[in-house]
C-alpha cells in the first residue's frame, strides 16, 4: 500500500546480485496477496485482491523469506506483524522490532537510515504521501537539523567555502 514495491524489488535484485551490498529494510508491515489455496478463498478473494494489488508487484525480499532463500546479506526488520503471518519463520521473528509508533522515528534515526523509499501521489494541490506521512516529514526535517550541525561545526573558512559551492551552484542552475 505504502511501499514502492518496485523499488524495494530492484533494491534487494541488487543485494541478491552483489554479497557486497548490506540491505537492511525497515517497515512497518509486509503486505503480501494472501494464498487462494481452496475453491472458497479464490471465489471470496479473488474480486478483492484484484482491486487491491492489481498487477502491483510482490515484495521479493518477503518471496525470498518464505523460500528461506533471503541472503545473510539483507536483512528484514519489521515493526508490526500481521498475526500469525510469520509463524514458522524464526528469522522474521528474530528480527522483528516491538516498536511503538511514536517510537519508529526516533530507533529510525538511531539506525542511520539513508534511504527513504514511499509512493507520492500528484495531486492537483500538490504531492501527497502515501501511508505514515508524519514519519518521512520528520525524518526530513531531522536531516536538515543535523545538516545545519554539521555546517556550523566546521572550521570557518571550510564553512565559507561550502557557502560559496552552495552559491555558485545556485547561480549555475539560473542559467540553465
Amino acid at each position: 500500500m505504502g511501499k514502492a514495491n518496485h523499488i524495494a524489488n530492484a533494491l534487494v535484485q541488487c543485494a541478491v546480485k552483489d554479497s557486497t551490498i548490506n540491505l537492511r529494510i525497515f517497515t512497518a508491515l509486509t503486505l503480501e496477496r494472501p494464498e487462494l489455496d481452496n475453491e472458497l478463498k479464490r471465489r471470496f478473494l479473488e474480486p478483492a485482491l484484484e482491486r487491491l494489488f492489481g498487477d502491483y508487484p510482490d515484495l521479493e525480499y518477503a518471496k525470498l523469506m518464505r523460500e528461506n532463500k533471503l541472503p545473510q546479506n539483507i536483512v528484514v526488520n519489521e515493526f508490526f506483524f500481521l498475526a500469525g503471518r510469520w509463524l514458522g519463520f524464526p528469522k522474521a521473528q528474530q528480527r522483528y522490532i516491538p516498536a511503538n509508533y511514536s517510537h519508529v522515528l526516533i530507533y529510525l534515526l538511531e539506525n542511520r537510515i539513508n534511504v527513504v523509499a514511499q509512493l507520492v501521489a500528484c495531486e492537483d494541490q500538490g504531492y501527497s504521501l502515501s501511508c505514515n506521512p508524519d514519519i518521512t516529514a520528520d525524518l526530513l526535517k531531522a536531516r536538515k537539523q543535523k545538516a545545519r550541525q554539521i555546517l556550523f561545526s566546521l572550521p570557518k573558512p571550510i564553512t565559507i567555502f561550502l557557502l560559496c559551492m552552495v552559491i555558485l551552484k545556485l547561480q549555475n542552475r539560473k542559467s540553465i
